[in-house]
């Protein structure tokens, strides 16, 4: 698994394939096993279109994702042009 969203309602995998197979698909199939509160499950990849899995996985070209991801924003729960803040202090 890549990416987790919100306190898992969002399932992320990349996968660097115009071609997305079963065998991409495992993680994000075993992880819903193991946390059904798990809402949304993409897959982001090189394919051509977007596309559903019979068992809802979602399939987006990297391009749609992100355009979705950052321009809309309900993949992510954090506006991106607020600067994170440090988690460290830098040593002087």
């Amino acid at each position: 698994m890549d990416f987790i969203v919100g306190d898992m309602r969002v399932a992320i995998e990349a996968k660097a394939t115009a071609n997305v197979t079963s065998d991409h698909l495992k993680g994000l199939r075993r992880l819903v096993g193991d946390h059904p509160e798990v809402r949304r499950r993409v897959v982001v990849s090189l394919e051509g279109r977007a596309g559903k899995t019979p068992d809802g996985v979602e399939v987006l070209p990297a391009g749609e994702f992100l355009s979705e991801a950052v321009g809309r924003g309900p993949v992510l729960t954090r506006d991106v042009r607020t600067p994170a803040r440090p988690t460290a202090t830098p040593a002087r």
